[in-house]
């Protein structure tokens, strides 16, 4: 027995209302009164993920939810602590409209679990919450470096030197293990000391492990002589250098390894690799006690690494010398294409390659009217264009570091026709009349002559 109406509301806050009523003689009645909309209801979070988990050490974690309010939805937050327990911050979240997610990615430095809260208000202070966590490990093996190779005497005490390995986050041991002739040996610590009684090789192996377990191995090798070994030669450089070759220059080992004086040096051995540190490959031996070596027949833009060692007359030889290195520097090129004035193709001219002052080389276009010349130096050429029938074009050519530099159309314009004058008919005529009248002359007088001489011979 009630009047009603429904509505919906979209809008939160309070609403005033009034019901009037009127009979059929037209009487009046109202009664007014109030209502409040209001959203009691929290966001909704959904769909919390943390992605990748687990993460490697200093990478970075994308963490998403779906987060969504029945009314209007104002602010998306995520708040992390890392594996100590410490908090790393509260952060806003992005929206990804593509993906209908809100995002935070934060960098990872700290082995361990993180955790985070993801927290969600809307425009009536309501308040939802999703927690969740994810794994940071360290899974790179570290790369260890036991040192570069060593020649004692025997007797004498090696430091192992294990300084160059490295890991991605922290090394928590290094250990080292070889057999010195006389029993198994474990050393530990980064450069540890091992004095070797008996000649012999000896390799090295050093093991190196990371906070999280991860170990990575190196070798080193020891030669224990029972010979006095040569100190290597010094000051290797690379003294000259060609367009393919290298000059190797070093100064002569004088002393043994001991500190005693060097006496029977008998050669060199010269090595060369393709990197810095080796592997080396042997290229040369120098029988003749010469402090100099000849690396030729090197391709343009070859790099090379030196090293030289000592052979006494016992045929021990010594540790490898510094390390020399260079580079034969790049050759460059000139190539382009010759046109004429209407953008053709110009065959057949000849492009004259000069450098100060001086003629290097020539060489004809094809047929396409196209040239290329390679293997030239760095510095400034001049590029002469000749063709008859044609101006002379000159081109001003720079190469640096071996750079190659295109010419393109270059064009050769042509040379005006000759002009051929018109000679005037009365002058035509004129020349006709003087070339059949001197003949004429010339007979007449002849003949007059002729008479003249005839007669004077009959008088007398």
């Amino acid at each position: 027995g009630r009047f009603f109406r429904i509505d919906s509301y979209d809008t939160v806050g309070d609403y005033s209302f009034c019901i009037w009523a009127a009979d059929d003689s037209y009487n009046w009645m109202s009664a007014c009164g109030e209502v409040r909309i209001r959203d009691s209801l929290p966001p909704d979070i959904s769909d919390t993920n943390a992605d990748p988990s687990p993460q490697e050490v200093f990478g970075t974690v994308n963490v998403s939810a779906r987060v969504v309010d029945n009314y209007l939805l104002e602010q998306v937050g995520i708040q992390v602590f890392d594996p100590t327990g410490l908090l790393v911050g509260n952060f806003t979240m992005e929206y990804d409209p593509s993906t209908g997610l809100y995002y935070y990615s934060m960098p990872c430095p700290v082995l361990g679990n993180y955790t985070f809260t993801i927290w969600a208000k809307d425009s009536s202070d309501n308040w939802a919450s999703s927690s969740g966590m994810f794994v940071v490990r360290d899974t790179t093996p570290p790369d260890a470096d036991a040192g570069s190779y060593q020649e004692i005497m025997f007797g004498d005490t090696v430091s192992f030197d294990g300084s160059g390995s490295s890991d991605n986050f922290g090394i928590d041991s290094y250990v080292w293990t070889f057999n010195d002739g006389i029993e198994d040996v474990v050393l530990y610590g980064v450069s540890p000391e091992h004095t070797f009684d008996e000649p012999g090789n000896y390799t090295v192996t050093l093991t190196v492990t990371d906070t999280s377990g991860n170990s990575g191995q190196d070798i080193v090798h020891v030669n224990v002589s029972a010979e006095k070994i040569p100190s290597p030669p010094t000051d290797l450089v690379i003294s000259q250098m060609g367009g393919d070759f290298f000059i190797l220059t070093w100064n002569a080992p004088t002393t043994n390894t001991d500190g005693s004086e060097l006496t029977n040096l008998k050669s060199y051995c010269v090595y060369r690799s393709l990197q810095s540190g080796g592997p080396y490959t042997k290229i040369g031996t120098l029988i003749i006690l010469n402090e100099l070596y000849k690396d030729g027949g090197l391709d343009s833009g070859f790099t090379g690494y030196y090293v030289v060692t000592a052979i006494n007359s016992e045929g021990v030889e010594s540790a490898y010398s510094n390390e020399a290195s260079a580079k034969i520097p790049e050759k460059g090129s000139i190539s382009g294409s010759i046109i004429d004035e209407n953008g053709d193709p110009v065959p057949g001219a000849t492009v004259e390659l000069k450098k100060d002052d001086s003629r290097i080389l020539a060489v004809p276009s094809n047929e396409k009217g196209n040239f290329s010349i390679a293997d030239l130096d760095d510095g400034a050429y001049e590029v002469v264009i000749n063709k008859k029938g044609y101006y002379t074009a000159i081109e001003i050519v720079v190469i640096t570091n071996g750079s190659s530099v295109v010419i393109d159309e270059l064009t050769l314009e042509s040379l005006p026709d000759p002009v051929i004058d018109v000679i005037p008919t009365w002058m035509v005529i004129l020349i006709i009349l003087i070339s059949v009248l001197i003949p004429i002359v010339i007979i007449a007088a002849l003949a007059i002559k002729r008479r003249r001489s005839q007669e004077k011979d009959d008088s007398e």
